[in-house]
């Protein structure tokens, strides 16, 4: 699923989020989990997100630390990944479909180890229906 067809809401962030979080936990054991996220509100910063964290930390018994940083001083990974992206795509002078953006996204990186790409045209859920009865809105 490209990002024009599920958008970047809250529902396909926590979506992708939950899919990638289910398949570590499968092999993995922790205590506590941090996010760090920009102060993006229709992605990160929003009460889907808040909800999604407090049912997280509940089913799976772990904390969760949300950190977002002072906006212009960070520079995270995921930045530093779409800048390898971004490098790559200046280069070409023509991409013509989309599995030639999916070809760039797999080859921009070789160290420490390839992007993974994922189809994800089955992992968005409507999360917000999901947690509406987790927690309820104040007047």
């Amino acid at each position: 699923m490209l990002e024009h067809q599920a958008g970047k809401t809250a529902n396909s962030v926590v979506s992708f989020l939950f899919d990638f979080l289910e398949n570590y936990l499968k092999n993995h054991k922790f205590e506590k989990l941090i996010f760090f996220s920009d102060a993006c509100g229709g992605q990160n910063k929003n009460h889907i997100m808040v909800k999604f964290c407090c049912w997280l930390a509940k089913t799976y018994n772990i904390s969760i630390e949300h950190i977002f940083p002072v906006r212009g001083h960070s520079f995270n990974q995921c930045d530093r990944n779409f800048g390898l992206y971004g490098k790559l795509k200046k280069r070409k002078e023509t991409v013509y479909t989309v599995d030639d953006y999916l070809s760039m996204l797999r080859t921009c990186r070789k160290y420490p180890t390839p992007f993974h790409v994922v189809d994800g045209s089955n992992l968005v859920k409507d999360w917000s229906s999901t947690l509406a009865t987790y927690t309820h809105r104040m007047p």
